[in-house]
């Protein structure tokens, strides 16, 4: 369970500091794979993250793992996937999380932190699988991401 809560905040971390610093600056360029913007980060400042609580975010995500789980199949001790990726396009970065003993979520990135559960709106929370992996890729080349 803290190894995907770390993943999940690392992830939120990343995603956060690129667009608060740098979302407005980037210079996009389109390949036919999607786009790429080189970035350059500053000399100043100091590293560091700020822990955002999950009221303020509105992600309520947990990937628990019960004992029993573990004592059948010790691999499903190695997590599941978090996916970040634009699959809404609307510029901002969205998240999918995966689960092992509960469905997986997709948030919708509202801007300025905060997110919206749309996982039944969009069909993928996947009941009753162990999903250990995911990605969002454009899979049938419609222009949009898919999650995987």
């Amino acid at each position: 369970m803290w190894q995907n809560r770390r993943v999940i905040r690392l992830g939120l971390a990343i995603i956060f500091l690129a667009q608060a610093v740098y979302g407005a600056s980037l210079q996009w360029t389109a390949m036919p794979q999607g786009r790429s913007a080189p970035l350059v980060v500053p000399p100043e400042g100091k590293p560091g993250f700020t822990q955002l609580a999950e009221t303020a975010t509105a992600i309520r995500f947990t990937n628990r793992l019960a004992d029993a789980s573990v004592a059948e199949n010790q691999i499903r001790l190695i997590g599941s996937g978090v996916a970040l990726g634009d699959v809404d396009g609307d510029g901002l970065c969205d998240i999918y999380v995966c689960a092992l003993e509960r469905g997986n979520a997709l948030y919708r990135n509202l801007g300025n932190w905060k997110f919206q559960d749309i996982t039944a709106a969009a069909g993928v929370e996947c009941p009753g699988q162990y999903s250990t992996g995911t990605a969002v890729v454009d899979v049938d080349g419609d222009g949009d991401l898919d999650c995987l």
